[in-house]
């Protein structure tokens, strides 16, 4: 299994920045599109997975130690390592998206279709301050 690594896109490593032709200039630009997404109740992250070098970075707009961000980064850990709690219902549309209180549209950043996770382990939500 590759090993993890959680980067912000504001604080792209040169060699992601290069690989990626991200504009530093703009790097809100990268999700431009059709991003992969992860919802939490009513708030949306968007996020890319890319793998380089025997490391899977996580590149979303998610601060680690932001206690609002942490929950994201928790998530797509989980999502990334094929956590059991993730699961892909039958019905993969946007209601299904929409109705789920945890749930992330991917794509793996081509094609047209989306498949639907949703998240299906309790989690204390009560904990993030922006709930």
């Amino acid at each position: 299994m590759n090993k993890t690594e959680h980067v912000n896109i504001f604080d792209l490593p040169d060699f992601l920045v290069e690989e990626l032709g991200i504009d530093t200039e703009e790097p809100l630009t990268f999700f431009v599109g059709d991003p992969d997404m992860i919802k939490v109740l009513e708030r949306i992250e968007y996020f890319c997975l890319y793998e380089y070098e025997g490391t899977t970075y996580i590149i979303s707009t998610a601060d680690s130690g932001d206690c609002a961000d942490d929950i994201f980064i928790e998530l797509l850990d989980k999502f990334v390592e094929g956590s059991e709690f993730w699961e892909n219902p039958d019905h993969e549309t946007w209601d299904a998206y929409d109705s789920a209180d945890i749930a992330i549209a991917f794509r793996n950043g081509s094609g047209y279709n989306y498949s639907i996770f949703e998240y299906t382990e309790p989690l204390d939500l009560t904990k993030y301050y922006w709930i």
